[in-house]
């Protein structure tokens, strides 16, 4: 991130510099275009990228924080769970769970589906 801007900082440093040498009549308009384009172009890419990265950036600080509140959460709740009536912990599987279907047959078989699906990545 610090080295986009201070590569932003370098091409506002050359557009700065390219527009000086164009307003002195050191260069002819023929010869500022060719030079002042692409240092503008880059300048805009790098506006846009920057704010782009810090966003992405704060989004993964999120995740983390909300990852690191999950587990926090998950792990009182399982030291708590003993303790827990059976419909505070009816409660608890109703709250994280979409459906519950519980298959017949000779291999019978439990399907949670969660409300939502945590990520533990880090």
């Amino acid at each position: 991130m610090e080295a986009k801007r201070r590569e932003l900082q370098k091409m506002e440093r050359e557009c700065e510099r390219t527009y000086r040498l164009f307003a002195n009549e050191t260069l002819s308009e023929a010869e500022f275009a060719p030079l002042d384009k692409p240092l503008q172009a880059r300048k805009k890419e790098l506006e846009d990228e920057i704010p782009r990265a810090e966003a992405e950036l704060d989004l993964l600080r999120i995740n983390e924080i909300s990852t690191d509140d999950v587990v926090s959460e998950f792990n009182e709740l399982y030291s708590k769970w003993p303790t827990l009536t059976r419909e505070k912990r009816r409660s608890v599987v109703e709250n994280i769970t979409e459906r519950i279907v519980i298959e017949k047959g000779n291999q019978g078989s439990i399907v949670i589906d969660l409300a939502y699906m945590p990520s533990f990545e880090n």
